[in-house]
């Protein structure tokens, strides 16, 4: 399957840079241990890969304008670890990059996924949606990266952690913006039943104008956002325990707020610079 796969979208690649652009190549998978790639150049291209089972791997790499990449992988295991590991690289413009992962661990099982979107460009947008549960002496763990260089661009990060019946669970997330006028938004959900939940969330923006925003709920959170630049707003709201945030901002015309409603949270906001205004509500 993994030769198969590979050779197609070889194919679809060569037809399509001999005659034009605005090519569609798409995998689909099912079953255990596949690897699927997709390699385009040119503008207005498609890429989407589809993977159900465990031990998987999709990559894609797109060179140019307006193209539009999709990866959805769903790694579940009753016994053992599954895993599955999805990669989008565009350079470009006015890209856009989705993933969508599930992880599932049952009966003394594991699973994980893990996310990496890189974008060289402006005016790009890339979302990643991961949830991942872990239930019955099982662990599940979900993993997102995306790193930005350009303007103009957008990310976003929505991953959710279930553990139930003696189960963990753990969501990490990652953004890193270098430009100006980008946006990054995070959004973690946990939810523990007779088990643990984990999450972690970062943000890096190096530039001006740029936004920032994190929401998270559960216990035992971490959320942190650095900006360096003009004009940048730094926003968090978290809500369980065990709660830990920091913001830190160096350069003018910088607002930063975080509101926290649990017990054992803490705060830090550290701000360089002129006109800057910070917000800390605990309850």
């Amino acid at each position: 399957m993994k030769k198969l796969a590979t050779f197609t979208i070889a194919l679809l690649f060569a037809a399509g840079s001999a005659l034009a652009q605005s090519n569609d190549a798409t995998i689909t998978q099912t079953g255990d241990d596949h690897d699927g790639s997709i390699e385009q150049v040119g503008s207005s291209n498609i890429s989407s890969i589809s993977q159900d089972g465990s031990d998987a791997d999709a990559s894609a790499y797109q060179d140019g304008n307006s193209n539009e990449a999709l990866q959805t992988q769903e790694a579940y295991s009753l016994v053992g670890s599954s895993s599955a590991a999805a990669t989008i690289e565009q350079i470009g413009d006015n890209n856009s990059a989705i993933q969508e992962q599930y992880a599932l661990g049952a009966v003394f099982a594991v699973g994980s996924v893990v996310a990496v979107i890189e974008q060289a460009g402006s005016g790009n947008e890339a979302t990643q949606v991961q949830n991942a549960l872990g239930a019955f002496f099982a662990g599940a763990s979900a993993d997102a990266e995306i790193v930005q260089t350009g303007s103009g661009n957008e990310a976003t990060q929505h991953q959710e952690a279930v553990a139930a019946l003696i189960g963990s669970s753990s969501a990490d997330a990652a953004i890193s913006q270098i430009g100006d006028d980008n946006v990054a938004t995070q959004m973690q959900g946990t939810l523990g039943i007779l088990g643990v939940s984990n999450v972690a969330a970062s943000i890096d923006q190096d530039g001006s104008g740029n936004e920032a925003g994190q929401v998270q709920e559960g216990s035992d959170l971490t959320a942190t956002i650095l900006q360096t630049g003009l004009s940048n707003e730094a926003s968090q709201f978290q809500l369980g325990s065990g709660i830990d945030s920091e913001i830190t901002q160096t350069g003018d015309l910088n607002m930063a707020t975080i509101t926290q409603q649990s017990s054992f949270s803490s705060a830090v906001v550290t701000q360089t610079g002129h006109s800057n205004t910070a917000s800390v509500s605990q309850n």
